[in-house]
């Protein structure tokens, strides 16, 4: 029991962090609103769902992005709620349209997206606990301790651990095939550690394939990691190809079964093809992120992102103490390095291939370097020099203290999102027959209440498409309100605006929004909800989409 204590005390303190705000953005589901989540990209459980019974009835649209572990581990953790509402006669046919035969709809979904929720956050606590092992296994328990804490504060972590995204269960995965490696390359490799290994590789990969980044370096470290000593301590061949070949063979049927390539090769080749086309895109579209073309100005502005980047996901102490580490790594051994190899293989892959400026894909990069300034910190506090060990403690108090700063403001603004308070608002103001009108995303409004009618104001077609937003554009939609007469008109910005900074989405005009505030429209201002930061002087860094606490404007005629 006391082997187990200290990654108790871990795993408690990161279901501490992540745990509050796991309720946010959870998906309110009727007849009239969207079937996802406030979260981008977040598909629990409808479409998880929805892509599990593709595979036994497909039924035209499939959504390609990703593989379906994560499909697959939450149909899993979804079961046995299911198969009660089968017995207790709550689910009947399911279908794929609004209630889905289920006899509480909107209930169950929220029961489900919570579920969901549960396995990502408890995912995130596995890649805490990955981060420690890897670290106690290649240096000592108190680095290990100390590389817990740091990626449990890495910023994004506390973000997508509360999610339905497919970003932290990648990592959950990718931890158990780090910790294998920092295994091998400290003791050698075999068998077990091959298939260990392989798992983690496999499931990481058929969850996400950003994880290959990471994955690259274990093939070049082939003929730097030995073979285990045999019993009695005889020395074995130089390089263990047979248990590297257990791992390959692992990997493969991992990945074989946890995307799906097994059940279904049609979607899992149909995917491939669009990840292709989507990669092949990015440096020519701007609509979701930055992206930097393959050019001298765009490896310029790339490193700049990096340079920003990854002090907001670390802090800049952090990555000072993560620099630190390396360099210390560095001097000690050649095999020690062997552990930065990961970092070096995917800053190489996000750089010559995926080149777009969000938080999430530093993440793999990100859990690497908080090691390392574990690494750094205990290495700089135990030296003799003074002011050195002075130093690293101060920075690594400036770094976990900034890091639980951000944590605990991110989770104030999930938390008292604007839209919690703009949904009391509107509670207390509409009665059933009122309508109400938004631009853009159904998915980023607050629940509104039953027996409202709920429409957008123009034609929304998807965050690729292009819109008609000029003056003469805002004179229409004032006077189709005139004929409609909405009760109430809201603006709120979604992700697709994100590099422009706009207060609305990419489908309002922008001669109707200046007109909406100055008082010259038919409609003007009743309320402002926008909850402020908890700590102003943190300047918490933004996220990947505005999606948390985005500022809700609402306007009356």
């Amino acid at each position: 029991m006391r082997r187990l204590r200290t990654p108790l005390v871990i795993a408690a303190f990161a279901v501490l962090l992540f745990a509050p705000g796991i309720t946010w953005g959870v998906l309110h589901v009727d007849e009239r609103t969207a079937e996802r989540g406030w979260a981008v990209d977040d598909e629990a459980p409808l479409g998880l769902l929805a892509e599990i019974h593709n595979i036994v009835a497909p039924e035209g649209y499939r959504n390609l992005g990703y593989p379906l572990f994560y499909a697959f581990a939450s149909g899993a953790v979804y079961a046995p709620y299911l198969g009660y509402l089968a017995v207790t006669g709550k689910l009947q046919t399911p279908s794929s349209h609004f209630p889905y035969g289920l006899a509480e709809p909107t209930r169950t979904v929220r029961v489900l997206a919570l579920l969901s929720k549960g396995l990502t956050m408890l995912l995130a606590v596995a890649v805490v606990l990955g981060a420690w092992y890897f670290a106690r296994t290649a240096w000592d328990p108190t680095t290990g301790v100390l590389a817990a804490a740091f990626v449990a504060l890495t910023y994004p972590l506390g973000y997508y651990a509360r999610t339905g995204n497919v970003d932290v269960p990648m990592l959950a995965p990718t931890a158990l095939a780090l910790a294998a490696y920092a295994y091998m390359v400290r003791d050698g490799i075999t068998p077990r550690r091959a298939v260990a290994l392989g798992i983690g590789v496999g499931l990481a990969l058929a969850t996400k394939e950003a994880a290959l980044g990471l994955f690259l370096a274990f093939p070049l470290a082939v003929p730097f990691i030995r073979p285990a000593r045999h019993p009695g301590g005889a020395p074995g061949p130089a390089v263990d190809w047979r248990s590297w070949g257990i791992a390959a063979t692992t990997a493969f049927l991992a990945l074989g079964v946890g995307s799906g390539f097994f059940v279904d090769p049609g979607r899992y080749l149909d995917h491939l093809r669009f990840l292709a086309g989507r990669v092949d895109m990015l440096p020519e579209s701007a609509v979701l992120t930055t992206s930097f073309p393959m050019t001298l100005a765009g490896h310029r502005d790339y490193l700049a992102f990096l340079a920003e980047g990854l002090p907001a996901t670390l802090t800049l102490p952090g990555v000072i103490l993560a620099g630190m580490g390396i360099a210390w790594a560095w001097r000690r051994s050649t095999r020690t390095f062997l552990l930065v190899l990961p970092a070096v293989t995917y800053l190489a892959f996000i750089f010559l291939l995926l080149r777009v400026g969000q938080l999430r894909y530093l993440l793999p990069l990100a859990v690497i370097l908080a090691i390392f300034a574990a690494v750094g910190l205990v290495a700089g506090a135990r030296t003799r020099h003074p002011v050195v060990r002075g130093a690293s403690i101060l920075l690594g108090g400036l770094a976990l203290g900034t890091g639980l700063l951000r944590h605990a403001d991110l989770t104030h603004a999930m938390l008292n999102d604007s839209r919690y308070e703009a949904e009391r608002w509107l509670a207390a103001q509409l009665r059933p027959g009122d309508r109400i009108e938004y631009f853009g995303a159904t998915q980023k409004l607050p629940r509104l209440p039953t027996g409202v009618e709920i429409a957008r104001a123009t034609r929304y077609r998807g965050m690729f498409a292009t819109y008609d937003t000029s003056a003469a554009r805002a004179e229409e939609i004032f006077g189709e309100w005139n004929q409609r007469q909405p009760r109430f008109v809201l603006l709120i910005p979604d992700h697709s605006t994100r590099s422009r900074g706009d207060p609305y989405d990419a489908t309002v005009p922008p001669a109707l929004y200046r007109a909406l505030e100055s008082g010259e429209a038919p409609y003007r201002r009743v309320a402002f909800f926008h909850t402020p930061p908890l700590f102003p002087f943190v300047r918490r860094p933004p996220l990947d989409y505005p999606s948390v606490n985005p500022p809700v404007r609402i306007y009356a005629r």
